[in-house]
């Protein structure tokens, strides 16, 4: 007898309003958490960018099918290329202007895994 498996995501996310500016809203901050379950069972699978902010580097967290980090500027210039092997664990950022970046994680087939917002600082 086949065994079906289920596999559900959720999504949920958070955002803090702030009204400073006197009736124009503006959206503060904003995270977003993924939570996978299969069989009713939860797997933290999702790969992730720490420490976040970060100074002079950062690194993976279940990153073991990620390839390629790309690294975007706000105004989306690729500021940075890193070519992911077994042994790399930290990626050097100290060369980056403080901000927020984007992070974009690729298999080997070139397809985005991920992309995450990081702060430098």
């Amino acid at each position: 007898m086949k065994q079906i498996l289920l596999s559900i995501s959720f999504i949920i996310v958070v955002s803090s309003i702030s009204t400073a500016h006197i009736g124009h809203p503006r959206l503060m901050e904003e995270s977003t958490f993924m939570l996978s379950y299969i069989d009713g069972e939860k797997i933290d699978d999702q790969i992730n960018v720490y420490p976040n902010p970060a100074t002079n580097y950062f690194m993976l967290k279940n990153g073991g099918d990620v390839h390629t980090v790309l690294i975007y500027n706000i105004v989306g210039r690729q500021v940075k290329r890193f070519n992911v092997n077994s042994t790399q664990d930290r990626f050097t950022i100290q060369d980056l202007n403080k901000g927020m970046y984007v992070v974009r994680l690729f298999d080997k087939k070139n397809n985005v895994i991920q992309t995450i917002r990081m702060n430098k600082i």
